[in-house]
């Protein structure tokens, strides 16, 4: 079962690995990061580290770019 935008915004903020049907987030060693499509979008550490890409994308990784921005105060 893939997870809805609600659910992935509260598992954003908590780092919590997810799965919708566009996007995903998932801990690749001591980096979480997510993915719009297989496009990695932006990473955060424990240390708190946060990157996410400038670069602009279709309409639909926007959107997922601004869960990430809302999540993360980025």
């Amino acid at each position: 079962m893939s997870d809805n935008y609600r659910t992935i915004q509260e598992k954003l903020q908590t780092l919590t690995p997810f799965k919708g049907n566009t996007m995903s987030g998932d801990w690749d060693g001591d980096t979480f990061v997510v993915y719009s499509y297989s496009t990695i979008i932006a990473t955060n550490t424990p240390e708190g580290h946060v990157w996410a890409t400038p670069e602009r994308y279709s309409m639909t990784t926007s959107k997922h770019q601004g869960y990430v921005r809302r999540a993360w105060g980025v």
